[in-house]
């Protein structure tokens, strides 16, 4: 992947963009030039030595893409080739909102069958789309529509969230009947960083405390002191203690946008005071 992690805009070109795929059945279509000598952004250009044209795909030739729209659940699944079946992932992303597929298809590319679930920002949810307007019965409906596809092994069921993501999958781990695999949290709070309107979880609009928000001298912000557990109200705070089964957190210390590795602490150090 570091041909496609590392890319840069263009010089002149828009900055702060990222390289996100929308339509997962088409590939991206790459052109890798070698320039002689060494070139940079200020410099004309050298001699194309030698070029390719790659593709990027995201979906392996036999995976199946459905539409999900049942009970009022919005997501897409995909299925790995052959009758299964097969173990799955709920696949939960975070404040940007919208139906995020790239992920679920890679899982699916390597023999996970994945739900993508949209909560937010979704124009088939109920609106306003600049809050979370589905609760806790939203998110257990959907882990129970994956459980019970005959196509997927109903007790290798795991939940896979990012950023606020993260707090959705150890809120929904917590639920009594959810009883997943497994968890990953990659960089998000253990807790809500915006109100709460109910005891389902549905929230205010998705605006955090901008006493909390950084700026550097460029005018870039950091949203990364939002999700400091200390700045969390606690009735926001999932209970960890109440998950039972093997827990991943990834923590990128870089990101700016949540409090990876304080929360990942927190959250080891409530399951080491209260082990299942």
């Amino acid at each position: 992947m570091g041909l496609f992690w590392s890319l840069q805009p263009a010089p002149g070109g828009r900055e702060g963009l990222r390289l996100r795929k929308k339509n997962v059945e088409i590939p991206f279509v790459v052109h890798v030039s070698l320039i002689e000598g060494h070139v940079s952004p200020r410099e004309a250009e050298g001699a194309e030595l030698a070029a390719v044209t790659t593709e990027r795909w995201y979906v392996a030739p036999g995976v199946r893409r459905t539409p999900v729209r049942h009970g009022g659940i919005i997501g897409t699944l995909f299925l790995p080739p052959g009758p299964g079946p097969f173990p799955a992932m709920l696949d939960l992303w975070g404040m940007g909102g919208g139906l995020v597929e790239y992920r679920a298809a890679l899982f699916a590319s390597r023999g996970y069958a994945s739900l993508s679930l949209a909560y937010i920002g979704h124009k088939e949810l109920p609106a306003p789309h600049n809050r979370m307007n589905v609760g806790d019965s939203y998110f257990k409906r959907a882990f129970q529509l994956l459980q019970d596809h005959p196509q997927v092994c109903a007790d290798k069921v795991g939940i896979i969230g990012l950023s606020f993501g993260v707090y959705l999958a150890l809120r929904t781990a917590a639920q009594p009947g959810i009883n997943p695999s497994c968890l990953v949290c990659v960089n998000g709070p253990a807790g809500s960083t915006v109100k709460l309107s109910d005891t389902e979880g549905r929230t205010e609009a998705f605006e955090s405390e901008l006493k909390y928000w950084s700026f550097d001298n460029k005018g870039y912000v950091s949203f990364k002191d939002v999700s400091l557990p200390a700045n969390l109200s606690p009735e926001n705070m999932v209970k960890v203690e109440n998950i039972d089964c093997p827990l991943m957190f990834i923590v990128g210390e870089d990101d700016l946008s949540s409090a990876s590795k304080e929360n990942a602490d927190l959250v080891w150090l409530i399951c080491s005071l209260f082990p299942n």
